[in-house]
This record gives structure tokens, sequence and C-alpha cells, in this order.
């Protein structure tokens, strides 16, 4: 992660800046990584959001523990909303996140709804807690590798309350038990709040960063904060409204409101970590979001436009670290789309581009820093990242 506005030379920025920020998620990583859940020092938004907000609160990692509780069930509402679970699509609890404030608080029931093909609603109902606790088995299913589940049959499983076990070797890994429900029975969310209260002003700074990022093409930095009714009144009637840390989905939406009303040149000079995920580790992308891509890199279509895209962009397009380059082979004679495997006569004589050799290229460091060590803790010490799944 970068905090806004800084990043490497060819931008025109502070690179002595930069690094002392890209270096920051790393000793967080180290100090407080395997409290926060953390699996690796590659930057996405939920550790964007993470770093922030231990920085802002003075390494509070306990605030930043309980947020993660709130966090979850927020997410959950937001990102599966739309989306397909078997035979129905999954609606939602509440209206705002207000709503689901509330529930929290009161330590109410949140019944969220789903909806039929032509959107009427059916009677099928799951709590909004435990749709929370999907949200932790993806992020685990995303470390399983060949042996993960494929979202749909996920999806599907899920709220049909079906066993959730994928086979590793000899080992048996269920889901459902390595990422079990909270039913924030415990949770006090008046205690919640009066910390927020504590860290208003750093919250209000948090909150008030998005046109500066947006301007130096940070704007993964952004929103990580937003001005929310907390579903609670004042001493004198009125809705109580407060800086609040959010959702990782809040924050990216929130952040990139006025990225589509940008020119395809201001656009095209956006860094990695706005649209990938960027291992601190050794400088690679080892991931885009396709979402994000759509949004920063729509309709850049001319020379002119491409031409101001930065070389880390460049160089993460095609699988490269930020000052790696590729070994161009003339006259190689391959197949037609590129391969060796066709018949000699079917060959034909091209310029191949070779990124990375024998899988020893910064890329495939920078997937072994990501996924190998938190393969290893879950499905066993003999089944890290293999290069089949890197490739």
């Amino acid at each position: 992660m970068s905090s806004a506005g800084h990043h490497n030379v060819e931008t025109g920025h502070h690179p002595e800046e930069a690094e002392g920020h890209e270096r920051l998620m790393s000793d967080l990583g180290r100090t407080f990584g395997r409290e926060l859940g953390w699996f690796n020092n590659t930057s996405d938004t939920a550790k964007i959001i993470d770093t922030q907000l231990l920085n802002v609160t003075g390494y509070d990692i306990n605030f930043v523990q309980k947020h993660h509780r709130v966090r979850d069930i927020l997410e959950a509402n937001t990102r599966y909303a739309g989306k397909q679970f078997g035979d129905f699509t999954f609606s939602g609890f509440g209206k705002s996140a207000e709503d689901v404030y509330r529930g929290i608080d009161g330590h109410a029931p949140m019944a969220a709804g789903f909806v039929d093909a032509e959107g009427k609603a059916v009677d099928k109902k799951i709590d909004l807690r435990k749709m929370a606790q999907l949200v932790k088995i993806e992020e685990i299913n995303g470390y399983l590798g060949f042996n993960a589940f494929k979202q749909e049959e996920l999806y599907r499983r899920f709220v049909n309350d079906e066993d959730l076990i994928v086979h590793c070797g000899d080992e048996d890994i269920d889901l459902r038990e390595l990422c079990p429900m909270d039913d924030m029975k415990d949770f006090d969310f008046a205690d919640y709040i009066e910390d927020i209260k504590k860290y208003q002003i750093g919250f209000q700074w948090l909150g008030n960063v998005r046109d500066q990022a947006l301007k130096n093409k940070h704007i993964e930095n952004g929103s990580n904060t937003l001005f929310r009714r907390t579903g609670r009144k004042n001493p004198y009637g009125t809705d109580e409204m407060l800086w609040m840390p959010v959702s990782t989905i809040a924050s990216s939406n929130d952040a990139r409101t006025d990225v589509p009303k940008m020119g395809a040149s201001a656009r095209a000079e956006g860094h990695v970590h706005e649209v990938g995920h960027f291992s601190e580790t050794n400088g690679t992308t080892v991931a885009f979001d396709i979402n994000f891509l759509k949004i920063h890199r729509a309709n850049i279509n001319t020379l002119l436009e491409h031409n101001k895209t930065n070389t880390r962009m460049q160089h993460a397009a095609v699988a490269l670290g930020p000052k790696e380059d590729m070994l161009v082979k003339s006259g190689e004679r391959v197949c037609p789309d590129g391969s060796n495997e066709c018949d000699d006569d079917k060959k034909i004589s091209l310029n191949v581009a070779v990124v990375g050799n024998n899988r020893k290229g910064m890329i495939y460091d920078g997937m072994r820093a990501t996924y190998d060590q938190a393969m290893r803790s879950i499905r066993g010490e003999g089944h890290g990242l293999s290069d089949q799944e890197a490739d």
C-alpha cells in the first residue's frame, strides 16, 4: 500500500516517502498482521483500511479488531446484494448501514432476504451475521488453489447448509469449522461508538482525503471512513452522525465516485494500487481487480492515451516487476498462438516475449510471497503454492 500522493520516481512524486509508506505495511504485517488476520503483505483494500486506522488511532489494535467484526457484517450486506445463491438472489437486510448498526446495537434478529427470478420476495431468510461468515470463508477459499470451490457452488452450498469440506492430500478441511460464525452476542456497540468518538479528528481527516487521493492517482487511500448515521440518537433527539470506518466495498465504491468523470489520459496515469493487488515484498502486481480495471482503464484507446500509462503499470500488465525486463527472442519458431504445442510444419517465425524464466521471474516470487505460506497454514505444510497453481 502506498499513502495518497506518494509513489515512484517516474510520476514526479517523492520516492523516499513512497518507500517509507510501503515499508509501513510490511512492518505492520510483521508486528500486527497475525492478530489482524493478514496472510501476507500484499496490498488490498482491507489492509489499506487497517493500516490507515492503525495510523490515526495510535496503533489501537483492539479497536481495529472490534471494527473487523462490524466490517464483515456490513461487507456481507453489500457484497452479496444482487448475487445468485442457488435458485434465488440475495436482497440483503434493511436499506442502509444505519439499519445494520441498529441491528448490531440491539442484538436483534437481522433477517436478510432473497428474491426469485422475477424480483419477488421469497420465504427464504438468513441472518446477516451468518452471511458475514461467508466473507471469511470466501477469503480462505481464495487460498485453496486447485482445491477451492467455484464461486457458484460455494454460494449455493453455503445458503443451503450443505457441507463445505475440501479434500487436500490426506486432509479434509471444513471451511465452516475453520471460519465459525460470529453471533456478536458479546459485542458492545456502545463501547465501539465511544472509541469512534475518541478518534473523530483522525477519522474526519481520513474521510476528507478522497480528493487528494484522486488527484495523486492513489484512490485506494480515499473514503476509508464515511460520515454516517450510527442508528442512535443524540441527547437532544436528532440522529447521531459520526465519521465511521467502513467496509472494503463501501470504501472502494465511494472513493471511485468521481473517477468516471476523469478523462482517459488522466485515468491512464493511475497507479497499480488502484486496480491491483501489489506485493510489498518485491514490487510485483500479483492480481488485478476486473471491476476496478473497468472503471480506471475504460476507453483508453489511443496511442496518446496509452502513452500516459506509467512504467510500473506497463510492467504489471505483462507480469513483470517494476525494474524487470522481458526477454524478447527474435525469429523464434512457434505455433500461431505463441506456444510450442503444435507440429513443426505448422510453426511460424515470430518475435516472442518471455516473461520470467523457468518460473523464476519476479512475478513468481510475488505469487509465492502472497500465497505460499497462507496455503501451507490452511492446506498443511506439504501443500504450499505449486508451480502449476502459480502459472
